[in-house]
């Protein structure tokens, strides 16, 4: 069995122990804290995201009219539409007078 000073000793030692602990516990936490806000910015990301990225370009993208053997390239859903809308006549007119050399 042991004696009472033996089991003050202990008790002390144990709460010096869990003391020490969670002081080194929480300074390992602020230190994580500062080297993450060191680190890391405060940017949106949206910002980023438009600073760093780049638009994809594929063919469906586009519309495409041909006019004999000239294919133009239309990037407006609504020109395309109008250009549609219009006499294949007066489509071919403006297909040549702007995609080519009218004949």
């Amino acid at each position: 069995m042991m004696s009472p000073s033996d089991e003050k000793r202990i008790v002390a030692m144990v709460d010096s122990f869990t003391k020490t602990v969670a002081r080194n516990f929480s300074r390992n936490l602020k230190r994580a804290k500062a080297n993450r806000e060191k680190h890391f910015s405060d940017e949106p990301i949206d910002y980023l995201l438009e600073l760093l990225s780049h638009d994809d370009k594929y063919p469906s993208d586009h519309f495409v009219l041909y006019a004999d053997e000239l294919s133009c390239v239309v990037h407006s859903e609504t020109l395309y539409k109008a250009l549609c809308s219009l006499p294949e006549k007066q489509q071919k007119v403006l297909l040549f007078d702007f995609w080519g050399a009218l004949p």
